[in-house]
C-alpha cells in the first residue's frame, strides 16, 4: 500500500518529498508490528521475533516477488524502537518469446503494419502535415517515423477537422501557432501524442464558445421576435390614455404580476395579457359611468347647500377679519400706552433722585455736625472760665513783689 503512494505520487506529484521518501521507506514501531503480527506474547526476547518474523519472511518475499525489501532497526536508548524498511522494484524485462509461436498475433502484427504504412502515406499528403512542418512542430526525422506519421493521421488530423469545421483553417493555424510557442524540448518525443493531447484540451473550450455564441444569437433573435409582439407597461398606458401605476394596479388585481415575462431589466405583457387588461379597464370605465349617472342628481341637490355654505362661510370670514383688524389696533394703541407710562416713569424716578441729592448736599452745608457743636460749647465755655479768672486775680502787696 504504501508503496503504491509512492509510486503515484512521485510521478503525479501532489506530495513534499519528504512524504513521499516516507511512502517508499516506512517506519514501523516494534509493539505496533507485534499487534500486526499477533505476537504479542510471542517472541519475548527480539531476536527471536527478528529471525521469525522479519528474516525469514523477507527472504521469501525477495525470491518470490518483484520487491527487494530490507530493513534498519531504530534504537531508542538501549531498546530497539522501531523497524524502517527500504523497498525496491526489481528489474524485469519484458517476456513475449510465448507469441512468437502464436500465428494469430503474427498475423495482427502484419495487418497492423500494412495499415500504418498506408496511414502514414495518407498523412505525408495530407495538408495538416505542411502545416505543422510551416509551424515547426514536426521535423524530416518524424516524417520518416511510420508509426508517428500513422499516428498523425488515425487520432490528430481528424480532431484538427472538427476544429476546421468550428473555426476555419484559420482557427488550425492559430491554435498550431500557440501549441509551437508553447512547445518544450525533449529527449524522447512523441509528436502524435503531444498534439492529440493539445487538440484534446483546447476543443471543449471551442465548443463551449460556439455553443454559447449560438445560444446567444437564438436568444436575440427570440427577444426581438417578442419584442415585436410584446409590450411594457408603460408602452400600454400610453396607448390606453392611463397612468403606469394603475396599469400595474389591474395587473395585481388580475394577479398577472408573477406571470409576467422579462425581457432584459424589462417586463413585457402578451397579447393575451393585453387582452385581459383592456377588458378590465372597459368594464371599470362602464362602471364608473353609470356611477356617475346615479350620483348627478344627488351632486345638484347637493350643490346648492354647497353654494349656501360657501357664501356664508366667506361672510364669516369678512366680519372674522374686521374684528381681528379691530382688536389689533387696540392692542398696538395699549401697547403705546404702557410705553408711555413706562417712560415717564422712569422720567419721574430720575428726577426723584436728583432732588434727593440736592436736598443731601444742602444739608451737609447749613447744619453742622454733632461734633462740631460739642467742640463750640467746650470752646465757649474755657473761654468764659478765662474770663473768670481774670476778673477774679487778687492784687499782691508791694512787699510781696520779692517772693
Amino acid at each position: 500500500m504504501q508503496y503504491n503512494q509512492y509510486e503515484h505520487y512521485s510521478v503525479k506529484g501532489g506530495r513534499r518529498a519528504e512524504q513521499v521518501e516516507a511512502y517508499r521507506n516506512p517506519s514501523i514501531p516494534v509493539k505496533e508490528l507485534r499487534v500486526i503480527t499477533d505476537t504479542v506474547n510471542d517472541y519475548v526476547r527480539f531476536q527471536s521475533l527478528e529471525t521469525w518474523v522479519l528474516k525469514k519472511p523477507l527472504e521469501e518475499i525477495n525470491a518470490h516477488t518483484s520487491f527487494n525489501v530490507t530493513y534498519d532497526k531504530i534504537k531508542k536508548g538501549r531498546s530497539i524502537d522501531s523497524i524502517v524498511f527500504h523497498i525496491e522494484k526489481k528489474r524485469m524485462a519484458d517476456d513475449n518469446s510465448y507469441k512468437l509461436d502464436n500465428r494469430a498475433y503474427q498475423e495482427d502484427k502484419k495487418q497492423k503494419e500494412t495499415d500504418n504504412r498506408l496511414l502514414a502515406g495518407e498523412a505525408l499528403e495530407n495538408k495538416y502535415t505542411k502545416l505543422l512542418i510551416e509551424h515547426f512542430l514536426l521535423s524530416p526525422y518524424d516524417m520518416t517515423d511510420t508509426a508517428t506519421m500513422a499516428g498523425l493521421q488515425k487520432n490528430v488530423y481528424p480532431l484538427y477537422d472538427e476544429l476546421k469545421d468550428l473555426r476555419g483553417l484559420n482557427g488550425v493555424k492559430d491554435h498550431l501557432s500557440y501549441v509551437a510557442s508553447k512547445k518544450e524540448a525533449y529527449s524522447k518525443r512523441n509528436v502524435a501524442k503531444y498534439l492529440k493531447k493539445a487538440i484534446e484540451q483546447y476543443l471543449p473550450t471551442v465548443n463551449y464558445k460556439t455553443l454559447n455564441n449560438q445560444n446567444v444569437q437564438r436568444f436575440e433573435v427570440k427577444v426581438q421576435a417578442m419584442s415585436e409582439n410584446l409590450k411594457t407597461i408603460k408602452e400600454l398606458a400610453d396607448e390606453l390614455g392611463v397612468s403606469k401605476s394603475y396599469i400595474d394596479k389591474i395587473i395585481r388585481i388580475l394577479e398577472l404580476h408573477t406571470k409576467l415575462d422579462k425581457v432584459g431589466n424589462k417586463y413585457v405583457i402578451s397579447k393575451k395579457q393585453e387582452k385581459s387588461i383592456k377588458d378590465r379597464l372597459r368594464s371599470s370605465e362602464s362602471t364608473t359611468k353609470s356611477h356617475t349617472k346615479s350620483t348627478t342628481k344627488k351632486h345638484t341637490e347637493v350643490d346648492f347647500e354647497v353654494d349656501f355654505l360657501k357664501e356664508e362661510i366667506l361672510y364669516l370670514r369678512k366680519s372674522q377679519d374686521k374684528q381681528l383688524t379691530n382688536k389689533d389696533k387696540q392692542i398696538e394703541t395699549l401697547s403705546n400706552l404702557l410705553d408711555q407710562q413706562q417712560r415717564l416713569a422712569l422720567q419721574d424716578k430720575k428726577l426723584l433722585e436728583e432732588y434727593k441729592v440736592e436736598n443731601d448736599r444742602l444739608k451737609a452745608l447749613k447744619i453742622p455736625s454733632q461734633e462740631t457743636k460739642e467742640e463750640l460749647v467746650d470752646n465757649q465755655s474755657q473761654e468764659v472760665t478765662n474770663v473768670v479768672e481774670a476778673t477774679t486775680e487778687v492784687p499782691r502787696k508791694w512787699w510781696q513783689f520779692w517772693r
